[in-house]
């Protein structure tokens, strides 16, 4: 039995599931594959979240390191 191939071409938008931006700049249809880049926007606010947790950790350990200076003091005095 003969069989046929027919092209379809099939036109869809993406958006971003976490903040609904458009990433059809952001995606590449090459064959039968799609590939989409992470979220531009989202990306930034992970950056920016990534910028805060750092600078807490970096307080956290001065205030570590503050407090071995006080145990420190404390046992120089036993």
């Amino acid at each position: 039995m003969p069989t046929f191939e027919t092209p379809v071409e099939i036109d869809f938008q993406v958006y971003c599931a976490k903040c609904g931006a458009g990433l059809c700049r952001y995606t590449t249809v090459s064959g039968d594959d799609v590939d989409v880049e992470p979220c531009p926007e989202c990306m930034k606010e992970k950056d920016d979240d990534i910028e805060e947790l750092e600078q807490k950790v970096i307080s956290l350990e001065e205030e570590i390191e503050e407090l071995n200076k006080i145990i420190d003091s404390y046992e120089k005095d036993l």
